[in-house]
C-alpha cells in the first residue's frame, strides 16, 4: 500500500511549533486548514478581495497621512526661511549699526571723519583784508583778499562772514565766489568780539565748538603785527 505524502503546510505547522507543539494546537490549526481548503472559489475570491480592500484603505490612508506630512514640512520650510530671512536683515541691521558707531555713513559706506578746524593767521589776514576793501553790506570776489578760499569759507561756521547765493542758472561754478563781512566779523577784526577757538565738521557740518576764546591777535600769532596790518590796508 502505498503512504499518502503528508501536506506540506502540515509539516510547516510542525517546524514552526516545534516541540512545544501541543496536541490541542495541532488540532486547532488542522480545523482551520480544513475549513479554509473546503471553502470554494468564490468564497476564495471574496476573502482575497477583502484582504485587498482593507490593505488599499490602509495605503490610502498611509497616503493622506503622507501628504499631510509633506505639507507641515513643506511650511515649516517657509517658516525657516522666513526667520533666515529676519535673521539676515537684523544682520545687516546691526552691521550697518557697526559701521555708524565706527564712523562710516550707514547709507553710502563713506567714512565720517570728524574735521577740527581753527582760524590760522591767513585766514584771519584775509577777513582783514576784506573788511577794509568792502563797505557795509558789499560783496567781494574772494581773489580779491584771499588766496585759499575754501579755508576762508569756514569763517561763515562762526558766522563772521556770509557768501552770495549761486545763479542757478550757471552750471560753469561750483559757488559764487563772493563774500561779505558780517557785523560780527567787523567786530571781531576791530578787536571788539572773540570766538571760540576751533570748530568741528562732519561733512562739511558744524557738530560742535570747542577751545578757549581767542580774538583777531590770537589767531594771527607772531608771524603777523596786528597795528601794521590795520595800518598799511
Amino acid at each position: 500500500m502505498k503512504t499518502k505524502k503528508t501536506p506540506d503546510y502540515i509539516l510547516q505547522l510542525v517546524k514552526d511549533k516545534g516541540m512545544f507543539y501541543s496536541k490541542a494546537d495541532f488540532r486547532t490549526d488542522l480545523e482551520i486548514v480544513a475549513h479554509v481548503s473546503v471553502m470554494d472559489r468564490n468564497e476564495q475570491v471574496d476573502s482575497l478581495k477583502k484582504r485587498n480592500a482593507e490593505s488599499g484603505e490602509a495605503l490610502r490612508k498611509s497616503n493622506l497621512e503622507t501628504r499631510i506630512l509633506n505639507v507641515k514640512i513643506t511650511d515649516l520650510n517657509h517658516h525657516k526661511e522666513a526667520l533666515e530671512l529676519k535673521v539676515a536683515n537684523l544682520e545687516s541691521l546691526v552691521e550697518k549699526m557697526k559701521v555708524s558707531v565706527e564712523g562710516k555713513c550707514p547709507t553710502c559706506g563713506n567714512i565720517e571723519k570728524e574735521y577740527k578746524r581753527g582760524v590760522y593767521s591767513r585766514i584771519a589776514e584775509g577777513l582783514i583784508m576784506l573788511s577794509r576793501k568792502s563797505k557795509e553790506g558789499e560783496f567781494l570776489h574772494c581773489s580779491k583778499f584771499i588766496t585759499n578760499s575754501s579755508d576762508f569759507a569756514k569763517l561763515a561756521f562762526w558766522g563772521l562772514v556770509e557768501e552770495m547765493p549761486k545763479d542757478e542758472n550757471d552750471i560753469t561754478k561750483r559757488t559764487s565766489g563772493l563774500w561779505s563781512i558780517t557785523q560780527k566779523g567787523r567786530d571781531f577784526v576791530n578787536n571788539k568780539k572773540t570766538i571760540q577757538k576751533y570748530i568741528h565738521l562732519k561733512n562739511n557740518k558744524l557738530i560742535k565748538f570747542s577751545g578757549l576764546e581767542v580774538g583777531i591777535k590770537d589767531c594771527l600769532g607772531e608771524k603777523f603785527n596786528y597795528e601794521q596790518i590795520m595800518t598799511n590796508i
